[in-house]
């Protein structure tokens, strides 16, 4: 059976994604918890609040990191973005929203160095779902 090229990206695209949410998902318990910098890594969400059940588009921005690190930046728990800083450190990666309309409250951003074993904290922020 031969894949056409769209096809095969297509699919190496979904395995390489799967295995990168399972090792990411699997650290924490490998690695016993997690672990804060110490470090002046700063993140926020631009807007904020975001509204639930509106598919939105928010912003997670960071500054004070290593310049050239890719970053994995889990947001809320349930989304988890993937972003690279720039020369000065910094980073600005976006997703849709995507909570079921209604859903209030305070979600939580974290970010970790990607594919660090030991799931370290180098940023941590929060926002405001309404």
């Amino acid at each position: 059976m031969h894949f056409s090229s769209r096809v095969y990206r297509k699919f190496l695209v979904l395995v390489l994604g799967t295995l990168v949410i399972s090792a990411v998902a699997a650290g924490p318990a490998l690695a016993g918890g997690h672990r804060q910098s110490t470090g002046s890594a700063t993140c926020s969400v631009v807007p904020n609040p975001v509204t639930s059940g509106s598919g939105q588009r928010y912003d997670v921005v960071g500054s004070g990191f290593q310049p050239g690190v890719q970053l994995a930046v889990f947001v809320g728990g349930n989304n988890i973005l993937m972003a690279v800083t720039d020369s000065a450190g910094s980073f600005d990666t976006w997703e849709w929203e995507r909570w079921p309309a209604g859903t209030t409250g305070t979600a939580s951003v974290y970010v970790y160095r990607a594919g660090d074993r030991h799931m370290t904290v180098l940023a941590q922020c929060s926002f405001e779902l309404i």
